[in-house]
């Protein structure tokens, strides 16, 4: 009796992957297992150059994927340029700080340096009220 060994090729396709939340991106589908489990790994790239980003998505049965479109590279980079995800919104970062830099002094030296225009200095016996 003999034995026949299969070797499948790993998944390596340029793909539209459509995600479940109507999320529509593009760019080279490939597998990559992560700490013991399996990922759908998307590499967007702009039109042009190296994947600007990388997502980890996690395959069906229980991942979000709706639909994977197998296409051209073209296709694909054209269509990744225009979805990359961004990976943080402006609202969910505290606004930053702003500081006053030394050489900006406006001359006022009534001002202790705290940034504050309406400060009249921080004196303990003034009455805040």
């Amino acid at each position: 009796m003999t034995t026949t060994e299969t070797t499948q090729e790993p998944f390596s396709e340029w793909v539209i992957c459509e995600l479940m939340g109507r999320i529509r991106l593009a760019g080279h589908l490939t597998e990559q297992q992560v700490a013991g489990g399996h990922f759908l790994r998307l590499d967007i790239h702009g039109e042009e150059g190296p994947a600007v980003m990388t997502q980890l998505i996690p395959p069906p049965p229980g991942g979000p994927v709706y639909r994977i479109t197998i296409t051209t590279e073209a296709v694909a980079r054209k269509i990744g340029g225009r979805s990359v995800p961004t990976p943080v919104a402006r609202w969910e970062l505290e606004p930053p700080e702003t500081y006053v830099r030394a050489d900006e002094d406006d001359g006022d030296d009534e001002t202790c340096g705290c940034g504050d225009p309406d400060c009249d200095g921080h004196d303990d016996e003034k009455d805040p009220f």
